[in-house]
């Protein structure tokens, strides 16, 4: 009973429209049984007739059917014996003509045995592939509900966001291909103080959400243990290759404001940032060549700095938004990026992000992680005249 209990939460699970198709197969392959049973009948039935007994096995069928799934043992109480009284009061409410087919005995008892076969094998086959679907349902079950919790896990892991620290804004935002999504976006604030950072991890599904989580709760350990960002990617990178699997490594890149108007990034295998130059309306790129987290032992990590004047905006970008592809197989790289944030840097952050993503899903479908960190340094104020 607890199984038959357990394996009713996976029904109730399934789409309205699934369980109609579903219920639809259960009433066609028992009313053929009504056809059958009419061909066991010697004497001549009507359409009428024998419309009834299809109706009357298939919609039995399906009373049985969703008594089973459903888990309702009590329903069987009265399914039974209103089946055995719809097939005893048929003949005396429709029947038969008094004329019989003319058949030789031994074809007769052939049929008989034949349609009483059919019957048989029918049932049994139902009832195996009922088993079959039970089986993988529960199989399947559980392992959609340890996704779901884990799409639920990373959603709370790397939530949207749009602040203001100092003298700049912040919009961070990922958008993950499947259930659940290996790239990271994240900042920390202290004061006027901020570090802000994307991570994309290799691979998609669970493997990469589990290793994203790890890198999270290690930057922000980092950052508790009063590091600075400089130096944060050489344990960061020691971390990931004692834990990571063969095939697996992280692409990084921060960007970290004291207050002032410098600002210092780090890149670790990751895309270049875009850095729109509001005074000229430009759009320039800061790299800097380092490998990818999990790799290789690096001792250390090269570091530089952006001047970064009032209404200039920070980019960071995965290649989830750079590797789009259109039907020709061309790849939409990451000067449409640039022309897009070039066209739309002085909107707000939200807007800028929905360009950005827009012109990668104009372009071709999204088959991995899409994330961006984006910064603005905020305009200066004017003075109101006097």
């Amino acid at each position: 009973m607890n199984q038959w209990a357990e394996r009713a939460k996976f029904w109730r699970t399934i789409p309205p429209l699934s369980t109609a198709v579903f219920l639809a197969a259960v009433f066609c392959l028992f009313g053929s049984i009504g056809f059958l049973a009419m061909g066991v009948n010697p004497d001549l039935v009507s359409p009428l007739q024998t419309a009834l007994v299809v109706l009357i096995t298939g919609g039995f069928a399906v009373g049985y059917a969703l008594a089973g799934t459903r888990h309702r043992p009590r329903a069987f109480y009265f399914l039974i014996p209103s089946h055995i009284a719809a097939i005893s009061l048929l003949p005396k409410l429709v029947p038969s003509a008094s004329a019989r087919f003319s058949i030789p005995p031994a074809l007769e008892h052939k049929l008989l045995l034949d349609n009483i076969g059919a019957i048989v094998m029918v049932v049994g086959g139902y009832i195996l592939f009922f088993t079959f679907f039970q089986l993988e349902g529960t199989r399947y079950f559980k392992a959609h509900t340890e996704i779901r919790l884990a799409s639920e896990i990373h959603r709370a892991l790397v939530p949207s966001f749009v602040l203001q620290v100092g003298e700049f804004e912040l919009h961070g935002v990922s958008q993950p291909s499947g259930e659940v999504g290996g790239d990271l976006v994240d900042v920390i604030c202290e004061g006027d103080r901020w570090f802000g950072y994307v991570a994309d991890v290799s691979g998609h599904g669970v493997p990469a959400g589990v290793m994203m989580g790890m890198v999270k709760s290690a930057v922000r350990m980092h950052w508790v243990q009063g590091q600075s960002a400089s130096s944060l990617m050489e344990p960061l990178n020691s971390v990931l290759r004692a834990v990571r699997a063969q095939d697996m490594f992280v692409t990084c890149a921060y960007l970290q404001s004291d207050g002032g108007t410098t600002v210092r990034f780090s890149l670790a295998g990751h895309l270049p940032i875009l850095h729109f130059k509001a005074a000229a309306g430009t759009v320039a790129e800061h790299s800097i060549l380092n490998f990818p987290l999990g790799l290789f032992p690096q001792p250390a990590f090269e570091t530089s700095e952006i001047q970064c004047s009032p209404g200039d905006v920070l980019v960071v970008l995965t290649d989830g938004l750079t590797e789009v592809f259109d039907r020709n197989g061309t790849e939409l790289g990451l000067e449409p990026l640039k022309r897009a944030l070039r066209e739309s840097g002085a909107e707000p952050l939200e807007q800028i992000s929905l360009r950005l993503q827009r012109t990668a899903h104009q372009h071709g479908p999204q088959s991995d992680d899409q994330t961006m960190l984006i910064v603005r340094r905020l305009p200066l104020k004017r003075e109101s005249a006097t």
